[in-house]
C-alpha cells in the first residue's frame, strides 16, 4: 500500500479497511491539511483512493474555512 501527500493519519489508519486499494493521496500542498497548517487558512480537499484496477475514489472530503 501507498500513501502520497499530506495525508490525514484517520485515513492512514482506515486504510486496512479498504482491501482494494493499493493507496491513497492527498494531490497538492494544501493549506490546513497535515504538515500544511499556517495562519487559519483551511482550503478544502480530498483524499482519493487508487483501486487495484486502477480507477480512483474520493475516500474522505475534508472542507475549507
Amino acid at each position: 500500500k501507498f500513501v502520497e501527500g499530506h495525508v490525514p493519519v484517520a485515513q492512514i489508519l482506515d486504510l486496512k479497511n479498504h482491501p482494494d486499494l493499493v493507496g491513497i493521496a492527498v494531490p497538492g500542498m494544501v493549506s490546513g491539511s497535515p504538515g500544511m497548517e499556517y495562519g487559519s487558512t483551511k482550503q478544502p480537499y480530498q483524499v482519493i483512493g487508487l483501486t487495484d484496477t486502477g480507477n480512483d475514489r474520493v475516500i474522505a472530503d475534508y472542507p475549507g474555512n
